[in-house]
């Protein structure tokens, strides 16, 4: 990983690799499920996208898979985080989780 990139600027690549992963498994659902038919390039591009996070969080420990899943790659309450962890303990798991993440991605 990167060793100069800043919190924030990991946090922001996470959020943006989330919402790829999120627009991708939309794609992929309406597909699959309603009739409409995309083109299968964009339908392959979308799977290995899918499949790419996927893999990468098996990788992870139990804390990342559970916080990247909940804060980036579903739509979350804003503070779902409540009922699991105390705020400092949130915060301080979520960058490592990050951290640990973007390192599985090679990223």
């Amino acid at each position: 990983m990167n060793k100069t990139m800043t919190d924030s600027a990991k946090r922001k690549v996470a959020e943006y690799i989330g919402s790829v992963y999120r627009r991708s498994r939309k794609r992929m659902d309406v597909m699959l499920h309603s009739g409409v038919e995309e083109s299968t390039a964009q339908y392959h591009t979308d799977a290995d996208m899918v499949y790419l996070v996927d893999r990468a969080l098996e990788d992870c420990s139990k804390d990342t898979r559970f916080i990247i899943r909940r804060e980036l790659l579903q739509k979350p309450d804003p503070y779902w985080y409540e009922e699991f962890y105390s705020r400092t303990t949130y915060y301080r798991l979520r960058k490592q989780a990050i951290d640990e993440f973007l390192d599985s991605l090679n990223i």
